[in-house]
């Protein structure tokens, strides 16, 4: 953490978020709610399959949150598109058994789906 917190120091350097993981956000998604969080992409997190900004889930940038919250009050800003493709999105990738299997892969081990 202290790393972060000396690299978000320099100015040119885009703040990193080290601590994202939120038990309330998956349980966002997985209800089919629209999903706030912070941008990943923008402040480093990093997923194994990683989610799309405004199309699974609303990442607000902290440098501009006036205009995300803008987004989400118009009327063409897709919300409910937005929280059932972030809760597909979720099932597909984070599921208990889409986890297993990433696992399996990661140490070298196959599935066989036949048996």
């Amino acid at each position: 953490m202290a790393f972060y917190q000396t690299l978000s120091r320099f100015k040119s350097v885009t703040p990193r978020w080290n601590q994202w993981e939120s038990w309330r956000w998956w349980e966002s998604l997985t209800a089919g709610s629209v999903s706030l969080m912070l941008d990943f992409e923008k402040y480093g997190a990093l997923l194994p399959v990683q989610p799309v900004n405004w199309e699974h889930y609303v990442g607000l940038d902290l440098d501009c949150l006036d205009e995300g919250i803008e987004r989400m009050l118009s009327d063409d800003s897709g919300l409910e598109l937005i929280a059932v493709k972030g809760r597909e999105w979720a099932l597909k990738n984070y599921s208990p058994h889409a986890t297993a299997l990433r696992f399996l892969d990661m140490i070298g081990l196959t599935y066989d789906k036949q048996n």
